[in-house]
């Protein structure tokens, strides 16, 4: 099965490097008035507790940063999930 990246960014073979930053909101904002073009724009990711955006470097390489949700915003699968571990 193809990951919830690759079906939206359209390429099965892709691996992305991923950064987290402090706020992927102001991150989008600052890069975008610099002229850096998105894939995405910032988008909630429950099942995975993290808010991303994709980019691609100047080599095609993919790109993506994030930020963790905060819990009350996960899905209530990564929390009964979660749970097992605790």
């Amino acid at each position: 099965t193809r990951s919830v990246s690759a079906f939206l960014l359209n390429r099965s073979s892709d691996l992305a490097d991923s950064f987290s930053v402090d706020n992927v909101d102001e991150t989008f904002v600052a890069l975008k008035a610099k002229g850096v073009t998105f894939i995405s724009e910032p988008t909630d990711m429950p099942d995975w507790g993290m808010r991303t955006l994709y980019l691609r470097d100047t080599e095609e390489n993919l790109i993506e940063l994030f930020t963790p949700l905060a819990p009350e915003k996960f899905s209530q699968e990564l929390i009964e999930e979660d749970q097992k571990f605790h």
